[in-house]
């Protein structure tokens, strides 16, 4: 098993082969106001990994506001390149694989290898061990890693008076259509200097 995670706010491994899935990511953010308030904000992403380790990220936004995309990160690991797609303006930004990394990049990111192992749990019918680490007296982050799949099912971290909590669910062990993986044809490249 991998032994650390790092992509973005998903804590998800790239190139994982022989491991196919699709299921939904929700992350929520709680934060606690100087005024005692408390705000939420939720997002949805849902995700797509094939059997030769090619990874797909479609992004719905904060808060659900209904089945509209707003942006697509393939990661093509059959070709080492990585397309983020904007689907508002149909356009494509590719980048090498070699761009990206999966090793911890800050403190914040998390890494079986230093973490406390705190036993085991079943979350979507899949057996997950659990790890955690604590920084100074309010800083935590936990995860929780289904080995059958090779993925972070659950994700936590408390930072001060914020919470933001990742879970993976609706888990579908199916491999997905070949054609998620390609950028379509009418979408237009662009260069970012």
């Amino acid at each position: 098993m991998q032994s650390s995670y790092g992509i973005g706010p998903f804590l998800f491994p790239l190139g994982i082969k022989n491991k196919p899935f699709s299921g939904e990511f929700e992350s929520v953010n709680t934060k606690k106001l100087p005024n005692s308030d408390v705000t939420h904000t939720t997002g949805k992403v849902k995700v797509y990994r094939a059997t030769d380790g090619n990874t797909r990220f479609e992004d719905y936004g904060k808060e659900k506001q209904g089945d509209k995309i707003y942006a697509v990160s393939i990661y093509n690991h059959v070709e080492q390149k990585i397309y983020l797609l904007d689907v508002e303006s149909k356009s494509v930004y590719t980048m090498p694989e070699s761009e990206s990394t999966n090793e911890p990049n800050s403190e914040s990111e998390l890494s079986v290898s230093t973490d406390k192992n705190i036993g085991k749990k079943v979350i979507e019918n899949l057996v997950c061990l659990g790890y955690q680490r604590k920084k100074g007296e309010n800083d935590l982050f936990e995860h929780w890693i289904s080995e059958e799949l090779n993925q972070i099912m659950l994700a936590k971290s408390v930072l001060g008076d914020e919470t933001n909590t990742l879970l993976l669910f609706d888990i579908k062990r199916l491999e997905p259509d070949s054609k998620m993986f390609v950028v379509p044809r009418d979408y237009k490249p662009i260069k970012i200097e």
